[in-house]
């Protein structure tokens, strides 16, 4: 999608603190999948309980997936 590594070059530490305290988020493509893109806004919400939890996520994709013809589960 964006095709580069998230965080490239920080440690461990360096990335724990620049998103759990910081600002600082991966990049959401402008462009692509728009199922996958949904959920990714989904998922990062800075509000953690506006955030799916995973039965929602399973749930999201497999309803969108009957509705296509390109396949997101085979």
């Amino acid at each position: 999608m964006v095709k580069k590594v998230p965080y490239f070059g920080l440690k461990i530490n360096q990335i724990v603190g620049s998103v759990g305290y910081g600002d600082n988020q991966v990049q959401i493509p402008e462009q692509g999948n728009e199922i996958i893109l949904t959920l990714m806004k989904k998922c990062l919400n800075k509000d953690r309980k506006a955030r799916p939890n995973f039965k929602t996520i399973a749930e999201y994709l497999k309803h969108t997936d009957k509705h296509r013809k390109c396949k997101i589960f085979y």
